[in-house]
């Protein structure tokens, strides 16, 4: 999705793998209820981060009046490059994408990413997948991210069982 993610081989089509083409969980999983509820304008510039190929929900929110760019590691290049050139987006949806990240390195690279894409005043909404985390897995919460400019970078620090946690409060 961006230069700045550097997947090996392995790691990009074990991600890609990941792509339902009926979409995350489902019609209408939560991160994009959650947009609904909280955006009633469709005059915003919207991006589904890890859309999938076949975009399902990128494709029913523009079916409902809404201006959508996708990208998705799935995607042809050219695609995703055409996307992020239309940004910086009001807001970015992300769902079933840090998740499905090999790594803690990629989790922070694609914060990072999603943050990059952000326009000041604008808003990110994450979750992962439904499922316990693993101990060396930092939890993310269904949660909006508001843009106050420039990106900081996420702090990463042991917990009190030894997992690292990530804050991106600051964001």
């Amino acid at each position: 999705m961006s230069m700045s993610l550097t997947y090996s081989t392995e790691e990009r089509e074990a991600v890609i793998k990941t792509t339902r083409a009926a979409g995350a969980v489902g019609r209408f999983p939560l991160v994009y209820r959650m947009f609904r509820e909280r955006f009633k304008r469709t005059d915003i510039k919207v991006l589904d981060y890890g859309s999938g190929v076949d975009v399902p929900h990128a494709r029913e929110l523009e079916r409902e009046g809404w201006t959508v760019e996708a990208m998705d590691l799935g995607l042809p290049e050219w695609i995703n490059d055409v996307a992020r050139e239309r940004g910086p987006f009001d807001v970015v949806l992300c769902s079933n994408v840090l998740n499905v990240q090999p790594n803690l390195a990629l989790v922070i690279s694609v914060l990072y990413d999603l943050r990059s894409l952000i326009a000041e005043g604008g808003s990110s909404t994450t979750r992962p997948a439904r499922g316990k985390p693993t101990s060396s897995w930092p939890t993310f919460g269904p949660r909006f991210w508001k843009s106050s400019g420039a990106a900081k970078a996420p702090t990463t620090t042991g917990s009190k069982t030894g997992s690292p946690t990530t804050s991106a409060s600051s964001w």
